[in-house]
């Protein structure tokens, strides 16, 4: 339930704030800088959250089987190296094209990027398809 866009073009990653949690729903911060990049998950809060600090920490891949669960789960990393995306099994594949999003809406905001759109009008996009995208955008850009 959200929207995740990364691109390499841009040097940017945008994703929505909106999380919901049964019949609530609130704001939520998806996307974070940390020492590899920037990086964004979409899944459950505790996989998220395991994810992001196991990228802070330096992606050990001995701690990388003993953390990640076999909840569904994607997750991107924008680095100047590339732009990798993560699965249930949490090993990095590399993405040719310039960019990639993840989530619910991720689907309409490849296709706003296929049409030029930068990645926060992307997420833009996707909340007005998604019902699981929304709240303001946030947008980060990668350090020089």
């Amino acid at each position: 339930m959200t929207t995740i866009v990364a691109s390499r073009q841009h040097g940017e990653m945008a994703a929505d704030t909106q999380v919901n949690f049964g019949d609530t729903s609130f704001p939520s911060k998806k996307i974070f800088t940390t020492c590899n990049g920037l990086v964004g998950a979409a899944g459950s809060s505790v996989d998220c959250a395991k994810f992001i600090a196991w990228v802070e920490t330096g992606m050990d891949i001995n701690d990388r089987d003993e953390l990640k669960d076999p909840d569904e789960f994607q997750a991107l990393l924008l680095t100047h190296d590339g732009l990798f995306f993560f699965e249930d099994d949490w090993i990095a594949n590399k993405i040719e094209r310039d960019f990639h999003a993840i989530g619910t809406g991720g689907g309409p905001a490849m296709a706003a990027m296929l049409c030029g759109k930068t990645p926060k009008r992307a997420v833009e996009i996707a909340s007005k398809i998604d019902p699981g995208t929304g709240g303001p955008v946030t947008v980060l850009v990668l350090g020089g």
